[in-house]
């Protein structure tokens, strides 16, 4: 069976340069929380088929039917209204809440690539600092939920319109607002469980969950457990893949598309939407889109730019 386990802490106590569960833990006490704990066994339980999800709406929208199930239009139906283009989605970087100041650049960045309304997908993707110096893990955690839900205040204001997902923390995403969760391509057995774990806590009737991929086989692995969206790559030169470092490295802006293509030829289903990732910006965004895949996931060309908003419209135009 799969065990989600969430919202517990456990005071580790180690001697400086112990490693204790693959993590160098330093000299002080630190409280560790255990927020998004995954164990995976054999085995597992899809949800019911009525649950409503990412993908649901894809095919709600195949069927004609635009509206959700309290009669609103649906995500996808305001997207294509609003504009035409591929689906775009930004990713924070992982120090993105290590201090106060770094969290309000990142939500200032954020904010004004979003104000472009070609954004589609936000993903908080954070890691927590354990370095010794650094703020105890419940005081990051709790930055992190103030980021989500300043991000999420932002739906509706002048018509703007978004999926927000955290990376790898249900606590936080809940806690926060956000519309579901981001799961590690290695944890991609425990969607069904994290998914109706998500649900049944925040009392939501949906929820959202992708997670990555990095090849075909990889991809048809995670589809089988039915997630929502696949961020697919690396397609070009990255930092956030700094063992990448030549081209021949590399999967390559083809790969979104094959895998989109051998994920709909596998099921009946609406497959997942499939955003090409890794080093992605206006100059290249056009070539994974025109080898197939939905849309393009970008981080540091629209968070560190000195115009997001621009950028996010002319990755939009580009493609």
């Amino acid at each position: 069976s799969l065990q989600f386990h969430s919202r517990s802490s456990v005071a580790i106590t180690a001697s400086k340069g112990a490693v204790r569960g693959g993590v160098t833990m330093t000299a002080k006490p630190i409280m560790f929380l255990l927020s998004n704990l995954v164990v995976v066994c054999s085995g597992w339980q899809a949800l019911p088929s009525a649950t409503l999800s990412f993908t649901g709406l894809c095919a709600v929208a195949a069927k004609g039917d635009m509206t959700d199930q309290h009669g609103a239009p649906s995500f996808l139906e305001r997207k294509r209204k609003r504009r035409e283009g591929p689906w775009i989605a930004v990713l924070t970087e992982p120090d993105a809440c290590v201090s106060e100041g770094r969290m309000e650049e990142t939500f200032s960045a954020l904010e004004n690539a979003i104000s472009s309304r070609c954004v589609d997908l936000v993903s908080i993707r954070v890691s927590f600092s354990l370095s010794e110096d650094s703020e105890d893990i419940p005081t990051q955690q709790a930055r992190l939920i103030s980021l989500i839900q300043r991000v999420n205040s932002l739906k509706g204001q002048d018509d703007l319109d978004f999926i927000l997902v955290v990376n790898d923390n249900i606590d936080a995403a809940i806690d926060g607002g956000a519309d579901g969760v981001h799961v590690k391509e290695k944890f991609a057995p425990s969607i069904p469980s994290v998914r109706e774990n998500f649900i049944e806590r925040s009392g939501r009737s949906s929820c959202i969950i992708g997670t990555s991929c990095h090849s075909i086989e990889s991809a048809l692995l995670s589809n089988s457990y039915r997630p929502d969206y696949l961020f697919v790559g690396t397609c070009y030169l990255t930092k956030s893949h700094p063992e990448k470092t030549a081209i021949d490295m590399l999967e390559g802006p083809e790969l979104p598309g094959k895998v989109k293509s051998a994920l709909s030829s596998t099921e009946q289903r609406i497959p997942p939407l499939i955003f090409a990732i890794g080093g992605i910006d206006e100059t290249n965004a056009k070539e994974p889109i025109e080898f197939g895949a939905d849309g393009v996931a970008a981080i540091r060309s629209i968070l560190c730019a000195s115009d997001p908003a621009h950028v996010a419209k002319a990755i939009n135009e580009s493609s």
